[in-house]
């Protein structure tokens, strides 16, 4: 992590996947991860070198409709993680 509050789509993809999502299908410039708790998918950038904030990662939790708890709370999750590591 380079400054608090950047994240990389690698990161969100490891976060994701420790969360029992599965990559599944490609859909433009997005991986597709299923979450087979709600049935929902959230879609990520596939650009490995591209940094996400943190209000494009709740942007994306937002959009998907596929996280187990409200956007802002899984964003907290996600940071947990990271810090966890």
């Amino acid at each position: 992590m380079n400054n608090e509050g950047i994240y990389s789509i690698a990161q969100l993809a490891a976060y994701l996947i420790s969360e029992s999502y599965h990559l599944t299908y490609r859909q433009g410039c997005n991986d597709a991860y299923y979450n087979p708790r709600n049935r929902q998918y959230i879609l990520v950038p596939i650009f490995q070198e591209r940094l996400l904030s943190k209000e494009e990662i709740i942007e994306l939790f937002t959009e998907s409709k596929a996280t187990d708890l409200p956007p802002e709370l899984e964003y907290h999750r996600f940071t947990l993680y990271l810090h966890a590591r």
